[in-house]
């Protein structure tokens, strides 16, 4: 009987272990993704190559995101796709703005310079007019000193007055303490948005800022006028589309004189252009809700060597659905890609018809217009041609297809759609005609470049540049 109690013991010792080793290589991180080390750099440090000397993995890792790819991503991917052509009612909703001049699908981080220096929003201005400083500010890590040194004024100065100085575009040191490598945020509108609605993000966990250090950049924001373009995150009301819109009509235009980005030239809309509200859109997420980071999916644990480190290729999820997505879904790879591509797509179908009914409303207004539909006729549909375009913009812009919160998307275009339609008849009253102008289905013209031959096969630049310098 002893004996049986003692090898009874000996089993359950020997169970409690392995057990715990189970559950100890599951969650193991490598000590220095949470330990913290003198670096011996200064707290201004930007210089990649010198970063490159310390930390060879994660310097390498970071260096892919150089690479041009769709692979895996049927509706993103890192190449210069023209949205404008493979999207054409855009031309229409941006008439009269910047990005109807050039709007292309994001590169990698590594040409956040070079992009912003070379496309026609920044070059090809109507009237010799120049973007400002507020422009740098997601585009180069130099934006954190410069904001410090020159305070409001670097908002407002000519970027071609700023550019000369810039040395470094995107660097270690955007997401981490140069003399640590402690994860940090060092982008002031993030900290003072979030100081806005309670949050202190010193206090943040370690979990908490793998998607902080993201959200500095990767959000909706405007240009203060009453701060000289100071960049300002519209939080205050909330993360959704209706919170925003509600927060640009109570407090940026009554408070800050930020009424509108521009007045479309068709309609007389003042109208509201969507940044690339990834952090807002997934707020409510099933992902967010559970805790999951923005860096747990786009940057996940991978071995280099017999080193485990945070991948820096920060790219799709999709690239890499055995490091990011199965770690928690015990599906096969290509059943979650199935079913990613499937929520996609839906979202993807509404984004269209969104878009085309927007372009409907605007062409219906500019027809009223035309009749001598007079400015209190049409306020009623001016302000839902407002409101439809920004739900519809809340989506487009955002870059994950809708995936990022698939609900929250595709309630936002179904209110598009609505909205877009009450903007028509509106107009249509306004100007007493019966004849709308028709609805363009642009439909089938995308779906030949997916499913035939691939867009960014055919059409798209794929090729990396020659030189990533840009000063010239």
């Amino acid at each position: 009987m002893n004996k049986k109690k003692w090898l009874l013991g000996i089993w359950a010792i020997l169970i409690i272990f392995m057990f715990g080793a189970f559950i100890s290589g599951c969650n193991s991180q490598p000590a220095a993704t949470f330990g913290y080390i003198e670096t011996g750099f200064g707290p201004n440090e930007h210089d990649m190559e010198k970063y490159a000397l310390l930390f060879p993995h994660h310097y390498d890792s970071f260096m892919k995101n150089a690479e041009m790819s769709d692979e895996n991503s049927k509706y993103g991917g890192s190449i210069l796709d023209d949205h404008l052509e493979k999207y054409p009612y855009m031309k229409t909703l941006f008439a009269g703005m910047p990005f109807s001049l050039e709007y292309n699908e994001d590169r990698g981080h590594v040409y956040s310079m070079i992009d912003l220096v070379e496309i026609k929003r920044v070059t090809s201005l109507p009237g010799g007019k120049q973007q400002m400083g507020s422009c740098l500010t997601c585009k180069t890590v130099e934006a954190f000193d410069l904001q410090v040194e020159m305070g409001l004024d670097y908002y407002s100065t000519p970027l071609p007055e700023l550019l000369p100085d810039v040395v470094h575009g995107f660097s270690c040191s955007v997401c981490h303490d140069p003399q640590t490598m402690k994860l940090s945020v060092g982008q002031q509108p993030f900290i003072d948005a979030m100081n806005r609605i309670g949050t202190d993000v010193t206090k943040a966990t370690q979990q908490e800022m793998r998607t902080y250090v993201c959200a500095q950049c990767h959000v909706e924001y405007y240009f203060n006028p009453a701060r000289q373009g100071e960049v300002t995150f519209p939080w205050d009301k909330g993360f959704d589309a209706a919170d925003m819109e509600q927060y640009y009509n109570e407090i940026a235009g009554p408070l800050y004189g930020f009424n509108q980005d521009w007045v479309h030239p068709d309609t007389g809309t003042p109208l509201l252009k969507a940044q690339h509200p990834e952090f807002e859109m997934y707020q409510g997420s099933i992902h967010q809700i559970n805790g999951v980071s923005c860096a747990d999916c786009h940057m996940p644990y991978v071995k280099q060597g017999n080193t485990k480190i945070s991948s820096h290729w920060m790219t799709s999820p999709m690239k890499h659905m055995e490091q990011s997505c199965t770690v928690c879904h015990r599906q096969n790879v290509d059943e979650l890609r199935d079913y990613v591509y499937s929520t996609q797509d839906t979202v993807f179908v509404n984004l269209k018809k969104a878009g085309s009914y927007n372009e409907q409303a605007i062409n219906t207004i500019a027809k009223a217009i035309e009749l001598g539909a007079t400015d209190e006729a049409l306020a009623q549909a001016r302000a839902l041609h407002r409101q439809s375009q920004w739900r519809w913009d809340y989506v487009a812009a955002e870059n994950s297809m809708g995936f990022h919160n698939t609900s929250k998307a595709l309630s936002t275009l179904a209110e598009s759609i609505e909205l877009a339609q009450q903007a028509t008849m509106a107009a249509a009253r306004a100007g007493n005609f019966h004849d709308i102008p028709e609805l363009k289905p642009y439909g089938d013209y995308v779906y030949e470049r997916f499913e035939v031959s691939g867009w960014s096969k055919d059409r798209a630049r794929t090729q990396a540049p020659t030189s990533m310098d840009w000063h010239h």
